[in-house]
């Protein structure tokens, strides 16, 4: 994770995000993290962050003293925050961002594949659009041996007057 997201600091955020809505790490252990998340959000034009994350911390800390089984994991941590949305608007903010982070990047690699298979020397010189839609039909189709020619052909038979070879 490190290597792809090293350039611009995502996986120290990604980091912080996840120890700080994580249960079973100490209150004391997620100082650091606090203000990384903090930074983070007033990044991108959230204020007040550092206040309302530390109160977070110092609600789910006592329910997880009191024993309170609401907060088993990260995800509830998470939910949590932004059930409380009006109380720690920071911490719902950090908990959405945690919830949407893509967990791998298989899509994208798939997606990047399919294209060195359509993009190759001999067609380097494909417009984005058809591109594109190469790329469409190549992920979203079905199979060959699946597709409905005759249906296909009839349609485009409708579509305008032709003169069918037989």
């Amino acid at each position: 994770m490190n290597d792809r997201f090293a350039d611009n600091h995502d996986a120290g955020v990604l980091t912080s995000l996840s120890i700080l809505f994580n249960p079973a790490i100490a209150k004391d252990s997620k100082v650091k993290h606090v203000d990384v998340v903090a930074e983070y959000l007033c990044s991108v034009g959230f204020e007040g962050c550092l206040e309302s994350l530390g109160m977070f911390m110092n609600f789910m800390q006592s329910l997880v003293d009191s024993g309170n089984k609401i907060v088993g994991n990260s995800r509830d941590s998470a939910n949590l925050a932004i059930k409380k949305k009006d109380v720690y608007p920071a911490a719902a903010e950090a908990a959405e961002r945690l919830l949407v982070a893509p967990v791998s990047t298989v899509d994208c690699e798939r997606g990047f594949s399919k294209q060195n298979l359509i993009k190759t020397c001999l067609r380097n010189r494909l417009h984005v659009s058809r591109l594109h839609k190469l790329l469409r039909i190549s992920l979203d189709s079905r199979k060959v041996e699946e597709f409905p020619f005759d249906r296909a052909f009839m349609k485009w038979s409708s579509v305008n007057k032709r003169r069918i070879l037989k």
